[in-house]
């Protein structure tokens, strides 16, 4: 089927009368970090909290805390025409279909932990991203290093490094996440073999790799509870619009502007429509 890539085409599936909305809110009351990117996947809400991952999976629109949605039928496909968000003290969010996580690796463990699995959406790797996810506080030593042995979308075996504790922009406490950078000539993730700590954390914790597909990143304003709405951030065109393939576990992640925020909460709207 043909992309919307087009106002009048957008206006056309919109006013066709098969919009279909999807609404969540999270409300969690940890001190976010300024420029740090919290995942909104295990933070109660609607829709409810996600378990921590254990062994490696691929995440679908069923698995608990994934935004809800209804899969295209009649040969169609789904396309998100506009979306909504609004909260307190908040930067960005970015909404993303979760397509492989694993949980259950500890920061005291130096050699290679195992990630492997397999993905089902967008099986090319293009437009993949990996992060290092964490689910309990991994510690805060400063030396720390993660590295991430995976294969790239040009079927190649590739690894990205990033630092993963000591301070503030580091994922080294339970929501965070980090991206590990694309090498160049790249353009996603296929496939996860393993990740290797440099040296201990001090704190064995849990955390996980997710592997994501981003669909489309808001930036938005703070607010306090009686004035959110008018915080609200919203795309009406998003061109091309971003496709909800079938079976996606959509989800968000968002990065805080603020420091010392002792609470953050974030409500938001997805419109879809099939063509």
């Amino acid at each position: 089927m043909a992309a919307i890539i087009s106002i009048s085409d957008r206006i056309a599936t919109i006013t066709g009368g098969n919009v279909q909305q999807s609404f969540f809110m999270k409300d969690v009351l940890p001190i976010p970090q300024q420029g740090v990117i919290f995942s909104l996947w295990t933070i109660p809400g609607l829709p409810g909290a996600a378990a921590n991952p254990t062994t490696v999976a691929a995440p679908t629109r069923a698995t608990l805390g994934a935004i809800a949605f209804t899969n295209p039928t009649g040969g169609r496909q789904k396309w998100l025409v506009h979306t909504a968000v609004g909260g307190l003290q908040f930067g960005s969010m970015t909404i993303y279909d979760r397509l492989l996580h694993i949980g259950g690796l500890s920061g005291t463990v130096t050699t290679a932990q195992t990630v492997g699995g397999a993905l089902t959406r967008y099986t090319n790797g293009v437009g993949n991203l990996a992060y290092f996810e964490v689910y309990t506080n991994i510690g805060t030593s400063s030396t720390v290093t993660a590295t991430l042995s995976y294969t790239n979308d040009l079927n190649n075996a590739a690894t990205a490094t990033i630092r993963v504790g000591g301070t503030s922009s580091t994922p080294r406490a339970r929501f965070q996440a980090q991206a590990f950078p694309l090498n160049a000539g790249e353009k996603g993730v296929k496939a996860v073999t393993s990740v290797t700590l440099s040296t201990s954390t001090g704190v064995a914790g849990n955390f996980g790799i997710t592997v994501g597909h981003p669909l489309m990143t808001l930036m938005g304003g703070d607010a306090t509870i009686e004035t959110m709405a008018d915080s609200v951030s919203d795309v009406h065109s998003l061109l091309p619009a971003p496709e909800i393939v079938s079976e996606a576990c959509l989800a968000g992640m968002v990065q805080s502007t603020l420091t010392n925020n002792a609470r953050f909460k974030y409500v938001g709207l997805l419109d879809m429509v099939e063509k």
